[in-house]
């Protein structure tokens, strides 16, 4: 450490017996001694060259000492120089020099045995503080020197462990690419990683999933077969339902092993195979379907000249019998059922042949009615009560008759489905929208007194292969083909809760003017639930 008298201090006072005075107390003990007439010049002063140590009169005209401080305490090479500022006003003052960044305070009068001993402290703290700086530095150069070498040294190994990382992000890459939801747990089920995918089949982020077990991603009479898998040592593979029942998931096991070839853990692949299945199962219901309009073609085929006969005989026979009599009562039933099964088979047979869209001004009551008759043996069964409410004024649509029917069918259907319990339906239609008393739209409103729709359905309900009856054969497809028509015909189709419970379904479509009858026949897709 620099011996203390080498030390220089400079002393700022613009009073010349009070700097007079300290800088002859100070050089008595030989200290090299500058000086500076006023708070200007010592600033000039410290920043030219740095005292080890700086008195400073705290009143000064020009800048006072307390500013003096502040400045050098903001300048990062200065800083560390003690100050300590002396005045006769001893109160506040000394308050404000600590605060301003002074080490030290003294009053007026200067005490020569005071003076030098802060003197001796301070520049012994600083010549310290100089000597420990002065080692870290050393040290900083050590490290420096040694840092090279180890980076040297470890060069190789950062290269090898760059090719590591790099085809880590590669494997992290492809295991987020895969769009099967991939899962890794320990032997117990919990869940250690995920891919990506996990967010599009399950609606999770995978660092959600981290800690929990598998089986929680799936419904609740759903499980993952550990134990199958661990005894078989096999890849396990079997069809499960996601925790929200809304997807059917393929899920393949298999397991993790270590050196020593003991079971560390599995891989759960999931694969989304709902759209898949719906697809499978929407062939398999057009081949019944196909195989059911051939039917019905053959039985209307068969059946039709039997009727047209019974028919005719007893049209004959009514002319043989009094007017008004029983006989003539009985017999006009006859023709009059005869009619209405005919009229049923031909129904029949519009509906199961796929022709192209005609539209025409179609009595929405009348196709309401004849709907609910076609479905009167499923909607019994059901235990439902259909009630149809008709507003008088209610104009015809502009429309395809059957494709309009299978509207009604679908929604009839989704109603059964939901009511099974048995319950009420009812359909409703009237005008929904009228200018200078024209009606520009009609309202059909379906309602069931079912469970009501799911919140989590609601935005998805009108998607093709969305369904909420996975296990029960639903196809998904009977709410999107019904939305297709209705927006081909120009309306639109809502669907939302009644308050009282249940669903209820809103179709506008089209009044039929006479303007619209000029208009060219368009084909619009069609299909079946």
């Amino acid at each position: 450490m620099r011996p203390l008298e080498q030390a220089r201090v400079l002393v700022v006072d613009d009073n010349v017996d009070n700097r007079a005075l300290v800088c002859q107390i100070l050089r008595r003990h030989g200290y090299q001694v500058e000086e500076a007439t006023g708070g200007i010049e010592g600033l000039d002063k410290t920043i030219s060259s740095p005292p080890d140590l700086i008195f400073l009169d705290a009143l000064m005209p020009d800048i006072d000492g307390l500013e003096i401080t502040r400045r050098i305490r903001a300048h990062s090479s200065l800083s560390h120089i003690p100050i300590v500022l002396y005045t006769a006003i001893a109160d506040q003052m000394k308050a404000d020099a600590l605060q301003a960044g002074a080490n030290d305070f003294l009053t007026k009068p200067i005490n020569a045995v005071e003076l030098v001993a802060r003197t001796r402290t301070l520049l012994a703290m600083k010549f310290a503080l100089d000597e420990l700086a002065a080692l870290n530095r050393t040290l900083e150069e050590k490290v420096i020197e040694r840092t090279a070498l180890l980076e040297q040294a470890l060069q190789g190994q950062r290269e090898l462990l760059a090719e590591v990382r790099e085809a880590h992000r590669r494997w992290q890459s492809t295991f987020n690419a895969m769009k099967d939801a991939i899962i890794v747990t320990d032997t117990t089920g919990h869940i250690e990683q995920a891919n990506d995918a996990v967010l599009d089949i399950f609606h999770r982020a995978k660092e959600e999933l981290v800690g929990e077990e598998c089986a929680a991603l799936l419904a609740e009479d759903q499980h993952c077969s550990h134990d199958i898998q661990q005894n078989s040592g096999s890849v396990i593979e079997r069809e499960v339902l996601s925790r929200d029942r809304d997807r059917l998931l393929n899920l393949r096991i298999s397991s993790i092993t270590d050196m020593n070839n003991e079971v560390i853990g599995y891989v759960h692949v999931m694969r989304d195979v709902t759209r898949q299945r719906a697809m499978e199962r929407h062939l398999m219901h057009a081949e019944r379907m196909s195989l059911a309009g051939q039917m019905v073609s053959a039985v209307a085929h068969e059946v039709a000249t039997p009727l047209s006969v019974a028919a005719n005989i007893a049209e004959m026979l009514l002319l043989d019998v009094e007017p008004g009599s029983t006989y003539a009562a009985e017999l006009q039933k006859i023709v009059a059922q005869i009619r209405r099964v005919t009229e049923m088979m031909r129904s029949l047979l519009g509906f199961v042949r796929q022709a192209p869209a005609q539209f025409a001004s179609v009595e929405l009551e009348q196709l309401i009615r004849e709907t609910v008759d076609l479905m009167g043996y499923e909607l019994r069964k059901a235990r439902i009560d259909v009630s149809i409410e008709a507003d008088k004024e209610t104009p015809p649509v502009w429309g395809d008759r059957n494709q309009l029917q299978q509207v009604l069918l679908n929604l009839i259907t989704n109603a059964i489905q939901a009511m099974k319990e048995g319950g009420q339906l009812r359909v409703r239609i009237g005008k929904a929208r009228a200018v200078a008393d024209r009606s520009l739209s009609v309202e059909l409103v379906v309602e069931d007194s079912g469970p009501g729709i799911a919140p989590e359905a609601m935005e998805r309900l009108f998607d093709f292969f969305y369904t909420t009856r996975a296990l029960e054969g639903g196809t998904g497809l009977g709410l999107a083909i019904s939305r297709q028509i209705v927006e081909g015909h120009g309306g639109r189709i809502s669907a939302e809760n009644n308050r009282s419970g249940g669903a209820r379904f809103r179709i506008h479509l089209p009044a039929a003017f006479p303007q619209h009858r000029a208009a060219p026949l368009v084909r619009i897709g069609g299909g079946g639930r």
